[in-house]
């Protein structure tokens, strides 16, 4: 388990363990939403050339779309970024978004540490924002009677301003697409921002996580999915599938720790779920939204 992963790393991982085992997510006020499409396909984990990106789980598929010149989004960064908009508009009922004077203190806020030069989170976390926010999501379903299709952008306004010479200070803006805010209002996933933390830095793991704790929302009764399966839904940098399996192990054995209650294994022919509960109640969900 979590073999290449350093022991300081492990330590911390193994503490965040323990406070969610102890702590509900609303006594520390750590509940965060996801839009049902995050909780359901993978964006992409690493760059990806061209402009269109396409995953499929089951009946559902997802088209992500963006402009040439400025790329389609990857990696953490605009999985943070989805989660943070979708909390503030789930929590406070409004769609229009302001994230603050100072872009290290954002940063913080989502679990990023805040560094500059050419490799800093700084620059790539401005570069994934655009690239999240230009682009256009097409949610498809099939089955063998019907075709059903939605198309919705993250944010229909975005104003994005800082200083040439102390980029940390920063004016961010952004309204929610109306479709978009719609959604997340009435369909959003409840998560645990703890896990999304100690996972920041690994996307397949929040994938799975997210993908877990929706999917045993409504699981009565055991499911097997496929290697091939998964691979449709969570592979899309890696073109040998022993590669994929093998990570797509080690993220889940990081999820096993920070999802104690989360019953699951795996065989030859793919992960078998049994019913468990999802990692925040409903009831702890509902409970824990402000009225506006």
């Amino acid at each position: 388990m979590l073999q290449k992963t350093n022991k300081r790393s492990i330590s911390r991982l193994l503490r965040t363990a323990t406070d969610i085992s102890l702590v509900s997510a609303s006594e520390a006020n750590t509940i965060s939403y996801i839009p049902r499409f995050l909780a359901n396909i993978s964006l992409p984990a690493r760059c990806v050339n061209g402009n269109e990106y396409t995953r499929r789980n089951g009946r559902y598929k997802l088209h992500l779309l963006s402009p040439g010149e400025i790329g389609l989004p990857y990696g953490s960064y605009p999985r943070l970024l989805i989660i943070h908009l979708t909390t503030r508009a789930k929590i406070t009922g409004c769609s229009e978004v302001f994230l603050g004077h100072s872009h290290a203190q954002f940063l913080k806020s989502m679990g990023i540490k805040s560094s500059g030069g050419k490799n800093g989170s700084l620059g790539a976390f401005k570069d994934q924002t655009r690239r999240l926010l230009a682009s256009t999501i097409l949610w498809c379903s099939s089955e063998h009677t019907s075709w059903n299709m939605e198309s919705m952008r993250i944010a229909k306004e975005v104003a994005m301003t800082w200083e040439p010479m102390n980029p940390a200070k920063w004016e961010a803006y952004l309204k929610l697409d109306h479709e978009f805010f719609a959604d997340i209002v009435s369909n959003s996933v409840p998560i645990d921002q703890r896990v999304i933390e100690a996972c920041s830095y690994y996307p397949m793991a929040i994938d799975i996580y997210c993908w877990l704790t929706h999917r045993y929302y409504k699981m009565f009764q055991s499911q097997l999915i496929t290697w091939e399966q998964l691979a449709n839904q969570f592979r899309n940098v890696y073109t040998r599938k022993s590669h994929f399996k093998g990570r797509f192990i080690t993220a889940l054995d990081r999820i096993s720790l920070l999802y104690q209650t989360a019953k699951f294994c795996t065989n030859g022919k793919g992960l078998i779920l049994y019913p468990s509960p999802p990692h925040i109640l409903p009831k702890a969900a509902k409970s824990y939204i402000k009225p506006t």
